[in-house]
């Protein structure tokens, strides 16, 4: 298994990331792995490796955290949206959760871009903000 090791992402991006691995244990969820010392190095997921990757009862999810540091509007980050919004449990067709999680005060700005690309009202969609 490789480890994730710091790749010079901000302070606030490790923050975030934290907080949204602490958010999915408190919801039950087992962490597959994560973007974050001490856990194995997130897989593509499409194009792209998220932030988290997350199990729970045998459905995956998918997590990302983005600090609003030029970072919520880029076409790499609509790539990852789009990647992670559309993916499937491949035995039960049941859509894979995935969670965004921006400082609070950027969350107009990434639900502008969710409605922009057509997920943010999808069921398995959910945007999580962080408290600085």
């Amino acid at each position: 298994m490789r480890y994730y090791f710091n790749k010079g992402e901000s302070e606030l991006h490790k923050i975030i990331v934290s907080s949204l691995i602490r958010y999915y244990r408190e919801n039950g969820w087992q962490i597959t792995a994560a973007a974050h010392e001490g856990y194995g190095e997130p897989y593509a997921v499409g194009r792209h490796e998220p932030d988290v990757i997350a199990n729970k009862d045998g459905l995956l999810s998918f997590g990302e955290a983005k600090s609003g540091e030029g970072d919520i509007d880029t076409e790499h980050s609509k790539e990852q949206y789009a990647d992670f919004s559309t993916r499937i449990m491949t035995d039960t067709k049941a859509p894979c959760p995935f969670y965004a999680v921006v400082p609070e005060d950027c969350y107009e700005e990434i639900k502008h871009v969710f409605v922009e690309l057509k997920i943010f009202y999808k069921p398995n969609v959910t945007i999580l903000t962080y408290k600085q």
